[in-house]
């Protein structure tokens, strides 16, 4: 309903040929826009993917490694405290043949 002072809106008439050729070919312009700046969010979407799964591989090998340092010093230090004992016992038998010979 128009309010006082205002124009009452014009009932909407047909569109002609041209003007209806007109607005679809604005419309299928728009959605091939929209179809573009679709494909090209997706594309960055999927390129962001790719670097977040490159970035936690790097952080999985990084673990894995240090992990694999962390071994290694451990059976090094595991060698090395055996080395000690069988020295240590050695040291024992050796004096003990000493103790027996006097």
């Amino acid at each position: 309903a128009a309010q006082a002072g205002e124009v009452p809106p014009e009932p909407k008439k047909p569109l002609t040929e041209e003007e209806r050729k007109e607005k679809l070919e604005k419309l299928e312009e728009l959605r091939i826009k929209k179809r573009a700046e679709r494909e090209e969010r997706e594309k960055k979407e999927a390129l962001d993917r790719e670097k977040k799964r490159i970035e936690d591989g790097k952080g999985l090998n990084e673990i894995k490694q240090k992990m694999e340092e962390q071994e290694i010093k451990k059976l090094a230090e595991l060698k090395r405290r055996e080395k000690l004992e069988e020295q240590a016992a050695k040291q024992r038998v050796l004096q003990q043949i000493e103790e027996d010979k006097i």
